[in-house]
């Protein structure tokens, strides 16, 4: 029951969307994501008549932040004629459609227009080069035990709020072509089925200053028949950090005290405390410009102040709003958004 997504902590849904669209940027040949069809809003049986607006905001910044590049709502349209509605299963799905809540749509197009103004400055945060940890899908792994699945979902929800890009790596793209110069940390979820060239290319990786880290119960021990690896193939794992299933606030902290620190970076902390557990946070730099994205998907409203690689609080100002920030510190509305440009 840990590993099931609790909602309780968050304001929305954010983890389906991140976890998707950081997958499908990871894989290869990197083309552009286009949702023809994009469901962030009331969709076929879930209906919510009173979407916060701000609901609209935050996906979008969040979708963009991991990779789309280009959308089109799905929603329901007022019908005409004699019988708009030929069957009632058509007039449910019509109600609490975005096109029957102004205000949500008003803020979906504002939205857009504050993408396409600041693109700029999206793209760059969306395609920093540097993603410096992985979390290994091995396909034998999910074939043979859903926990791996499971523990992907829990791994990347406490990776998230670390203020790293985090990307995935399969075993074939580890056999294939191993790991970039730029990747500190491999993140084993459950990953009990592996092949053994994917074992072969995670010491070797291993070897090149890449840190592995252990989640959840199961370490590897089997190849992708389910026969076990001989002891001395497993052996480059002794040793290594194994963090274990907890809730995602747990996770967090946990991973925390395993990744490497961003040499050079801004990063963000809520007031009161060492983290910024539930704030999304990406730090990049645009030429002389340094630029903090900041969301919160936390249920409640929180104070969070901008740090310095040296531990100084810092002032900047909101592309969105305009705003100053800071210096001491900012707030963030449950799913606010403030995208930074830091002094």
């Amino acid at each position: 029951p840990l590993l099931n997504y609790d909602g309780s902590n968050y304001g929305f849904h954010w983890l389906g969307q991140s976890f998707l669209y950081d997958y499908l940027t990871s894989l290869g040949p990197g083309k552009p994501i286009v949702d023809f069809e994009y469901h962030a809003f009331s969709i076929n049986p879930i209906r919510v008549t009173d979407i916060n607006p701000r609901h609209a905001s935050a996906t979008l910044w969040l979708a963009h932040l991991h990779g789309l590049v280009g959308n089109i709502a799905w929603y329901w349209q007022d019908r005409s004629g004699d019988d708009p509605f030929p069957d009632s299963w058509f007039e449910s799905w019509f109600h609490a459609s975005i096109s029957t809540q102004p205000l949500l749509a008003a803020e979906y197009f504002h939205t857009m227009g504050h993408l396409n103004r600041l693109s700029e400055e999206i793209v760059a945060l969306a395609k920093d080069r540097d993603v410096p940890v992985r979390l290994l899908v091995s396909k034998p792994a999910y074939i043979h035990n859903q926990s791996h699945i499971n523990a992907l979902h829990r791994a990347y929800e406490g990776l998230c709020f670390q203020g790293k890009r985090v990307g995935f790596i399969t075993g074939d793209m580890l056999e294939q072509a191993g790991v970039s110069e730029r990747c500190e940390t491999i993140v084993l979820a459950d990953a009990q089925f592996v092949s053994g060239a994917t074992l072969d290319a995670l010491q070797q990786a291993g070897h090149q200053g890449v840190s592995l880290v252990r989640f959840g119960q199961r370490s590897p021990k089997f190849d992708a028949y389910g026969q076990a690896h001989p002891p001395e193939a497993l052996a480059f794992l002794n040793g290594t950090p194994v963090i274990s299933y907890g809730s995602a606030e747990q996770a967090h902290h946990e991973f925390a005290k395993t990744l490497k620190p961003r040499r050079n970076s801004v990063t963000a902390r809520i007031v009161g405390k060492d983290h910024a557990f539930g704030v999304l946070h990406r730090h990049t730099t645009l030429g002389d410009r340094s630029l903090l994205l900041l969301v919160n998907t936390l249920s409640k409203p929180v104070e969070v102040e901008i740090i310095s690689a040296d531990g100084k609080t810092l002032a900047g100002r909101d592309l969105i709003t305009a705003e100053k920030i800071g210096p001491r510190s900012c707030r963030l509305a449950i799913q606010g958004v403030r995208l930074i440009e830091v002094q």
